[in-house]
């Protein structure tokens, strides 16, 4: 077993808590990071590290959607593409039985496609993935299948 110093277990519990590398060896030393400070724990990161931003009003959950946004703007300012939107929402439904035996559906969930725009008189569905999570894939290839929506992701 190692013996650590006071600072040492200092920014062990820092790193445990989630501070930035940026804490100061003072606040470390006074251990208002262990504590749970508040003026101590100013930047946090996200769990996929995106940087949420916002432009003109807009706000973008990554740069990497900030950057796609851009440059789609320019594309249909170019007249490359038409119709472009932002947040789209696509519902999600499931079919289901009734007591009757009818069959219906109805909605269990949504995907929300960051962009869609239409290119060469095509719908496109457009996402800026820089992690694909389970349920991101889940819902994609439901919407595939459902719409018959193939998703562009960049």
């Amino acid at each position: 077993m190692t013996n650590w110093t006071e600072e040492q277990l200092a920014q062990h519990q820092a790193k445990r808590k989630g501070v930035m590398p940026s804490a100061r060896t003072s606040d470390l030393e006074s251990g208002a990071i262990a504590r749970g400070d508040a003026s101590a724990q100013t930047n946090h990161t996200s769990k996929y590290r995106n940087v949420k931003c916002e432009y003109q009003g807009e706000h973008f959950d990554s740069k990497h959607e900030l950057d796609d946004w851009l440059v789609l703007k320019a594309r249909q300012e170019l007249g490359e593409i038409s119709d472009l939107q932002r947040q789209v929402n696509f519902p999600l439904y499931c079919q289901i039985r009734f007591r009757d035996t009818t069959l219906g559906s109805t909605q269990v969930c949504s995907y929300i496609a960051d962009f869609v725009y239409v290119e060469n008189g095509q719908r496109i569905v457009q996402d800026s993935k820089g992690h694909r999570t389970r349920e991101y894939l889940l819902k994609r290839k439901w919407l595939e299948r459902q719409e018959g929506i193939d998703i562009r992701e960049t």
